[in-house]
């Protein structure tokens, strides 16, 4: 299977149901204490630099949102920061039906102001510097992935030129994703335990073997935290730094245009 090639929004069709569960037992339960962690870090850079002192109204964009978890987990990390604006909106935006309809059943979607958009990356529905802060959490490899054979780097580059197109100057992009550890030793059992159990597990509970071998595919082929941080810097945003997790196995970039 050429993994770059494979059609992602019809495997998410067939994993839709079980993700939450995979990406729970995928990385014993760490993914739950890494969106803690990472919305933590982001609320207290953005209070810490007076981000929210410096404007008069906020939007907040969480893309390849899935079962929205890190959305909601976020919405309510800096909702409190905001109360006294009186325009603020939050959208979760993917381009799966599948995934957003999942994500509609969480608390959050009750909330005022909290609205989920069918959409692709590479094809924005948001006027130019129109949002503050854009997050994507354990999607990131996923923009790379070309369903008409396109280079994958193409896509990728296009993708996230579009993402920093709807960024307002001085706002950011928050990215977590699985990376490359810089340790070898480490490196080498992280890539064991994602091809050989974790990825198996996630086979074994969802009874599909083409997604999970995939997404097990795109982890290891993804940058380390260095070079994505070069490629954030090329597309354009000006202040980028990186925070990493459970010894590199993932990495948090903030990137202020």
């Amino acid at each position: 299977m050429d993994y770059l090639k494979y059609n992602l929004k019809k495997g998410y069709r067939k994993i839709y149901s079980l993700y939450e569960l995979n990406n729970h037992l995928m990385t014993l339960g760490l993914d739950i204490y890494w969106r803690k962690k990472v919305t933590d870090i982001i609320n207290k850079h953005l209070i810490e630099t007076n981000y929210y002192d410096n404007i008069k109204k906020f939007v907040y964009c969480d893309f390849c949102i899935g079962t929205g978890e890190f959305f909601e987990e976020m919405v309510k990390r800096v909702k409190k920061n905001i109360d006294k604006l009186e325009k603020k909106l939050f959208v979760g935006l993917d381009f799966s039906f599948d995934m957003i309809s999942l994500a509609k059943l969480k608390k959050v979607y009750k909330e005022e102001n909290v609205f989920f958009i069918l959409a692709d990356v590479g094809l924005l529905p948001f006027r130019d510097e129109s949002v503050d802060i854009v997050s994507i959490s354990l999607g990131i490899r996923n923009l790379r992935n070309s369903n008409d054979g396109k280079k994958d780097e193409q896509i990728f580059i296009k993708r996230f030129k579009e993402i920093y197109r709807v960024i307002r100057l001085g706002g950011y992009f928050c990215g977590l994703e699985t990376s490359r550890p810089p340790n070898r030793i480490i490196r080498r059992i992280s890539d064991f335990f994602t091809m050989y159990i974790s990825t198996n597990i996630a086979k074994i509970v969802s009874g599909d073997f083409e997604t999970y071998t995939y997404l097990a595919k795109s982890m290891l082929d993804f940058y380390d935290a260095d070079n994505f941080k070069n490629f954030l810097l090329n597309i354009g945003f000006e202040k980028v730094n990186y925070y990493l997790f459970t010894f590199g196995v993932v990495a948090l970039h903030l990137a202020q245009k």
